[in-house]
């Protein structure tokens, strides 16, 4: 499980039509679904799960509402050539989560780029240091509460959402087609992502969604970061399952229930389909709890950044070698994960330096023997290089510390069935 995407190790098999109309089986495409006239939903190829982007294409040209990852770009551009082409205007970002970003470039500077002025500062510090991202590829434009873009004939609203799933969080309103696109607000058929780092909580992002409930048609079309297309009734439905969920759990924490016995109990089991990849009803157990006590701030300096510095003239093993180093003399003074590391790795990675990244992954092994995550990452990158063996004990060892790992239960059924 890597910390933005699966660096595009799933890819997904499916095409656009000339027309944008009809879904075909060209390998590595995206699918697309035409929504309203001139406005898409595009399936992005290389997403670990399943991704979106909005395209809007007309006579003033292209506006994209969340490009997706790096690995995309070249998939989006041939796409927009089949539905028209036109020039590339702009690009509008709904948060600033790197799986939804860091294609910002895909335009070389031709389109500028718009988000939340806290996207921005997401994109410049921390893990997204390892996105690399250029300059024309940070947001130019910047806003605290809401935009107003004119473009292909009609009014686009950028309303600022926070509280919920980021801090910086957007809904795009296209108002002339009675669309709107909630980037990562939203999984549609499974339960929300909450910045609970952030202080998010399911309460707030119930609220933000009320928000567009309340000033968005209610014959709108909602397009998701994740997850299926929703109508603005079912909107209503997953608002309902936000409320009622966390209100039942919140209910049984104040009779003195813990996290083990209200799963044990079977509180949520009535919202069972709304299971996804990693985040399945016990998952939501635990999110909702969390966000009851969400940790303070963390004042420590990102590990990330100092690794990555010496990545870029050294290998690996020096990399370690720091770590090791600053875990024994600055301990307190930079934020030791399991995260930091796994990032580091998928950095690696998606630049084909796979021994490399085998080395820092197995190093997060040994750090955090007890969480499942880094045993998952390691699985895929023994997939990647092709130790089929290794990638089965790996994925075994986080099955067993997490038997909800449904990423862990498909790579072993992948790999365990193949000759």
């Amino acid at each position: 499980m890597s910390w933005t995407t699966r660096l595009g190790v799933v890819v997904w098999v499916c095409a656009a039509a000339a027309s944008g109309a009809a879904q075909g089986t060209e390998s590595g495409a995206p699918e697309v679904i035409p929504v309203a006239d001139g406005i898409y939903r595009v399936a992005l190829p290389t997403a670990w799960v399943p991704q979106h982007a909005t395209v809007s294409v007309g006579e003033d040209g292209v506006l994209l509402v969340d490009p997706g990852g790096q690995k995309d770009v070249a998939a989006i551009e041939a796409l927009l050539e089949r539905l028209g082409g036109g020039e590339r205007r702009i690009v509008v970002d709904t948060h600033g989560h790197a799986d939804h970003t860091s294609g910002n470039g895909i335009w070389g500077g031709r389109a500028v780029v718009v988000a939340h002025s806290m996207a921005r500062e997401e994109l410049t510090t921390g893990n997204a240091v390892l996105l690399e991202l250029p300059s024309h590829a940070l947001p130019t434009i910047t806003f605290d509460d809401e935009l107003t873009i004119f473009f292909n004939g009609e009014r686009v609203r950028l309303k600022h959402l926070p509280g919920g799933h980021s801090a910086s969080d957007i809904a795009v309103i296209f108002e002339g087609s009675g669309v709107v696109a909630l980037g990562g607000m939203v999984y549609g058929g499974g339960f929300p992502g909450i910045g609970v780092r952030e202080g998010g909580t399911p309460e707030q992002l119930a609220d933000d969604l009320q928000w567009v409930l309340d000033n968005v048609p209610a014959d709108a079309t909602v397009i998701t970061g994740h997850g299926t297309i929703l109508t603005m009734q079912e909107l209503a439905g997953y608002v309902a399952m936000l409320r009622t969920t966390t209100a039942l759990v919140v209910d049984a924490l104040t009779q003195g229930k813990d996290a083990e016995a209200i799963k044990k109990a079977g509180l949520l089991s009535k919202w069972a389909g709304f299971a996804r990849p990693y985040l399945d009803v016990d998952g939501w157990v635990n999110l909702i709890i969390a966000s009851r006590n969400p940790p303070e701030p963390d004042p420590r300096q990102s590990l990330v950044e100092p690794l990555y510095q010496v990545l870029q003239t050294g290998d690996a093993s020096e990399a370690i070698k720091l770590y090791r180093k600053l875990k024994e003399t600055a301990a307190e003074e930079y934020a030791f994960t399991e995260g930091a590391l796994n990032a580091i790795g998928y950095y690696l990675l998606g630049k084909d330096r796979v021994d490399e990244a085998l080395a820092v992954l197995k190093l997060n092994v040994e750090e955090y023997p007890q969480a499942f995550n880094p045993y998952d990452s390691l699985g895929e990158a023994y997939m990647i290089r092709g130790d089929r063996e290794l990638a089965i004990q790996s994925y075994r060892r986080s099955l067993d510390l997490n038997p909800g790992n449904t990423n862990a239960e498909g790579r072993l059924a992948e790999l365990t069935s193949s000759p």
